[in-house]
C-alpha cells in the first residue's frame, strides 16, 4: 500500500511539474508587439549599453499569434534590456526597456509597457499614426554639427523623411537653430543627428506644442526660450570649408595636463578619464572649446 501510495505521489508530481513546463514555455517570458501597422513581418532587435546583444539589425523574426495583430518573441535571460520591434524594411517602434523576466505587452510607443492585450490594444486605438497633416519640429544644436539630419520612425509610413540618417535639415539664418517641416502630424520619433551613428539625439513628439528640442535625450520644450535656458554652452557651428578638430598636444591649465588625442574623445587629467565627450553627443572639438568647457564645468 506504502509503495502504491508512493508511486502515486511520485506520479502526480512528474505530472504538475510537467505541465509548470508546458505553462512557462507557452506563456512566460515573452514580449508582445500589438502591429497596428499591419507590417507583414515583425523583428524585434536586441541590444543593451548600445550594443547588439543577438545579431545586427533588424535583429530575430517574431512569431505572430494566429492571424491576429499579435507578434511576439523570446525574452532572453540577459536582462535588462532594451528591445525595439520593426518591420525589417524602414520603419520602427519605440524602443521600450526591459528590467525583468515577465510577460510584457507593448504598441509603437516607446517605454510603454502594458500588463494586458487589452491594455495595449486600447492605448494603440487612441493613435492617429501616419495621419495627413504637417508638424513642424525645432532642433537647438548646441553641439556645433557641421550637418544636421532628421530621421523619423514609429509611423504607419515606412522613412517619411528618408533612410537613415534621413534628410539634411536647414539651418535657420546664422543661429543655432534648425527648422523642418515633417508630412505627418503626431505622434513619431524623431532622431536628430550629424549624418553618422556617433552623434545623436532621439525625442518622442507626443504633440504639436512641445516640438523645441535640444541635444539631450527624451526633453521636449513648448518655446525656444525654454530650450535655450536648459543649454549653458553652446559650441560653435563650422563652416563649409572649416573643421573643428582635436590637436594631439598638450596644455598646462590650473598646474594640471590635459591630454588630447585624435583618437578618443575622451579627455585625462593627470591620467585619469574625466569624461567622454561621446556622451555628451560631441566628436571633435577646438583646443579652445574643449579648456572653456574645462573652466565652466571645473572638472579638476
Amino acid at each position: 500500500m506504502k509503495k502504491i501510495l508512493l508511486y502515486l505521489g511520485i506520479t502526480l508530481f512528474l505530472i504538475c511539474f510537467q505541465q509548470s513546463l508546458k505553462v512557462s514555455a507557452e506563456n512566460t517570458n515573452r514580449v508582445w508587439f500589438y502591429n497596428s501597422a499591419d507590417w507583414p513581418t515583425v523583428y524585434a532587435y536586441f541590444y543593451k549599453n548600445n550594443a547588439p546583444l543577438f545579431g545586427p539589425w533588424p535583429g530575430n523574426e517574431a512569431i505572430q499569434e494566429g492571424n491576429s495583430r499579435w507578434w511576439y518573441i523570446e525574452v532572453p535571460d540577459d536582462v535588462p534590456f532594451n528591445i525595439i520591434f520593426n518591420s525589417g524594411g524602414g520603419s520602427q517602434a519605440g524602443g521600450v526597456y526591459i528590467e525583468e523576466l515577465k510577460e510584457v505587452y507593448t504598441t509603437v510607443e516607446p517605454d510603454k509597457l502594458y500588463n494586458t492585450k487589452e491594455e495595449a490594444e486600447e492605448a494603440a486605438a487612441k493613435l492617429d499614426l501616419g495621419a495627413e497633416g504637417e508638424t513642424t519640429v525645432w532642433f537647438y544644436n548646441t553641439n556645433g554639427w557641421k550637418d544636421v539630419y532628421l530621421y523619423v520612425y514609429g509611423t504607419i509610413t515606412s522613412d517619411v523623411m528618408g533612410p537613415w540618417p534621413g534628410t539634411l535639415v536647414n539651418r535657420v539664418n546664422d543661429t543655432h537653430w534648425y527648422k523642418v517641416t515633417v508630412p505627418i502630424k503626431t505622434p513619431f520619433n524623431v532622431i536628430f543627428n550629424d549624418g553618422t551613428d556617433a552623434n545623436k539625439a532621439e525625442s518622442y513628439i507626443r504633440d504639436e506644442i512641445n516640438v523645441y528640442l535640444t541635444v539631450v535625450n527624451d526633453v521636449n520644450y513648448a518655446d525656444k526660450e525654454s530650450a535655450e535656458a536648459s543649454i549653458e554652452i553652446v559650441l560653435p557651428i563650422p563652416s563649409d570649408d572649416e573643421d573643428i578638430d582635436i590637436p594631439d598636444t598638450e596644455v598646462e591649465l590650473t598646474e594640471e595636463t590635459i591630454i588630447f588625442s585624435k583618437k578618443s574623445t575622451d579627455f585625462i587629467i593627470d591620467g585619469i578619464a574625466i569624461i567622454s565627450f561621446g556622451v555628451l553627443g560631441i566628436s571633435t572639438v577646438t583646443l579652445s572649446t574643449m579648456i572653456l568647457l574645462l573652466k565652466k564645468n571645473k572638472l579638476k
